[in-house]
């Protein structure tokens, strides 16, 4: 369904095995860290790995196996929600885990969690978040409260009231904006390998070659884009090599 750089898929493999165990650990011990007091203040606590009906519907099945034997279904669908369309994978039953990707990741990133969290009998809903994957492209709204609003009304649409947050990376900065604006609607949150702000995120800003650099530099308006097209390959492995 996508291109992918082989450095990326030799990460994503090397992470396989750290990010199964952090979320089903999570999970099930109930390491989960959210907590709030009136008002809807609310107090994460960001300490897990590294730190802490439908509308149109285009669908197709994949399967994946648990322990060589056991198949796990989920599907693959799309759905216009806070105006733009949005793909993502959806399987299970239980309580709703919405999986919240990093960058330059996709949905695909989860793809070896998914069917151990399914055997765990959760509802997994693993979107591809506005720009990335085969979600629509906008040319605005990647503020983590448009891109949060876009998770908040996929899960209502989904029929969802609350649900638990696992996130990685940049989708941890979204989850936080989630449950700042929808307290009552996150039952569990799990964030991984991120600073989130107030908690370390504008003390690690880092504009050295070896830092943070890109934050600024893909906020630049069409100049990214410029300078990247036809070296996605050159530029995206730069950061796993």
């Amino acid at each position: 369904m996508e291109k992918r750089c082989e450095h990326q898929l030799q990460l994503e493999n090397r992470n396989c095995w750290h990010l199964n165990n952090c979320v089903i650990n999570g999970l099930q011990r109930r390491q989960i860290l959210i907590d709030y007091i009136h008002h809807n203040i609310f107090f994460g606590l960001i300490l897990c790995c590294s730190i802490v009906y439908l509308g149109f519907i285009v669908q197709a099945n994949a399967q994946n196996i648990i322990d060589n034997s056991e198949k796990i279904d989920y599907t693959h669908y799309k759905t216009t929600v806070n105006g733009i369309l949005l793909h993502y994978v959806m399987g299970g039953k239980g309580d709703p885990i919405v999986l919240l990707h990093g960058w330059p990741q996709t949905w695909y990133e989860w793809r070896n969690i998914i069917p151990k969290l399914i055997a765990n009998n959760y509802t997994i809903i693993a979107p591809d978040m506005r720009g990335l994957g085969d979600s629509e492209k906008t040319q605005t709204g990647y503020d983590t409260k448009t891109l949060a609003e876009d998770i908040y009304q996929l899960v209502t649409k989904l029929g969802y009231s609350k649900i638990n947050i696992v996130a990685h990376d940049w989708g941890g900065p979204i989850a936080y904006s989630y449950a700042a604006e929808h307290p009552e609607d996150v039952d569990k949150m799990i964030i991984l390998d991120t600073l989130l702000p107030g908690f370390g995120l504008d003390e690690a800003g880092d504009f050295s070659p070896n830092g943070l650099w890109h934050l600024s530099f893909h906020a630049v308006r069409d100049l990214p884009e410029k300078l990247i097209d036809g070296k996605e390959d050159i530029y995206l492995n730069w950061f796993y090599d």
